[in-house]
């Protein structure tokens, strides 16, 4: 049985900005009106918000919340481990920047077949098995972004691994490039605890085209439309927890008020997203989840994942019209020297220098 506080996970990749920098105050009503409404589970990363969403979650949950009342999950950075040693420089800067003391849930993040070799070669699962031997972590596992058949070489390989964070929505859930059912499938099959990243697929599923939004609000004009996109992960057997990268107070709202009432969808409404996704998939968009992981590595910090989010805006609309800040986003892509530096840290495996390019054409 899983823990029904936290169903709703918060995820602190995409925290609200004021002046360019994280808003505390906002993030602090944020984290209470959350666990206000019966939620505890808070996850972060080594690189989230340029390295600063660890000392965010210290600050705004850590130094203002019993610890045995919250769950705290954080990531190794598979990118960044060179060499043996860096599992435990990495881990114990965590430890630093959070305060945690330990953390109930911890992963490799990002895994994929680019980085068996780092995995194997500087023993970062054994590391992390270690730590739990320890009680510095509690359960152990892995974010994963690759296909299908890497994640079940993993599990099949891999010891004990307690859960896998899966990047699932009903918009990937059948897309021949994601394939979100069929890892679905097979983390199920291993018996594994699934965590949910992605729901709303970076934002893109809460702001549709109309025609889409008209299936939704046809079927219920009251619910938001994030909200069919929160419903169909928890629909989902073996889900424990559905993470949202929450930006603002309202969307902590209306997610809690959708996981608080939460109806598992009929078999009508899996078919209405079904077919949603259909009209999704009629305009061809560019499948960023705004994650910016791209932007550490741009020497020119161009705005990528807003610039794509332009050129997602045209495809849809026609032109840049209703879009903030167009001119001076095309002005930043004109920018790019192609340095592909951005390219390897893409978890959808995006081509941003083309997508740069469009944007400025």
């Amino acid at each position: 049985m899983f823990d029904p506080t936290m169903q709703l996970g918060f995820g602190m990749m995409r925290l609200p900005l004021q002046n360019g920098e994280i808003d505390i105050d906002h993030v602090n009503r944020m984290v209470d009106l959350y666990m206000e409404r019966g939620y505890r589970y808070f996850d972060t990363a080594y690189f989230y918000h340029d390295s600063k969403s660890e000392g965010v979650m210290k600050t705004c949950v850590v130094d203002r919340k019993p610890r045995e009342s919250v769950l705290l999950a954080d990531k190794m950075p598979l990118y960044s481990v060179k060499e043996t040693a860096d599992c435990e420089k990495f881990f114990t800067e965590q430890l630093r920047r959070t305060g945690a003391g330990y953390f109930d849930y911890y992963m490799m993040h990002a895994l994929s077949a680019k980085y068996e070799e780092a995995v194997r070669k500087f023993g970062v699962w054994f590391y992390i098995r270690q730590l739990k031997k320890q009680g510095l972590i509690r359960k152990a596992g892995f974010s994963f972004h690759d296909k299908p058949e890497v994640l079940e070489k993993y599990l099949s390989t891999l010891k004990d691994v307690d859960f896998v964070q899966l990047q699932i929505n009903y918009l990937d859930w059948d897309c021949p490039n994601n394939r979100a059912r069929e890892m679905y499938e097979i983390a199920r099959r291993h018996g594994v605890e699934i965590i949910v990243m992605e729901p709303v697929r970076g934002g893109s599923l809460a702001t549709l085209s109309t025609p889409a939004q008209k299936m939704l609000k046809s079927a219920c004009s009251s619910d938001s439309v994030a909200s069919w996109a929160i419903r169909f992960c928890a629909s989902l057997d073996g889900v424990s927890s559905v993470l949202s990268g929450m930006s603002s107070i309202a969307q902590v709202e209306d997610n809690s008020r959708t996981m608080n009432n939460i109806q598992p969808l009929s078999e009508d409404e899996f078919a209405l997203l079904d077919r949603v996704a259909t009209v999704i998939r009629a305009t061809p968009t560019i499948g960023c989840t705004r994650c910016k992981y791209c932007i550490e590595e741009c020497p020119q910090k161009i705005e990528i994942d807003r610039a794509i989010g332009l050129v997602n805006h045209v495809k849809r609309y026609g032109s840049t019209a209703g879009s903030w800040g167009a001119e001076g986003l095309i002005e930043q892509a004109k920018k790019c020297i192609e340095c592909e530096l951005c390219q390897p840290r893409c978890p959808q495996n995006i081509d941003i220098i083309k997508a740069l390019k469009e944007l400025v054409k």
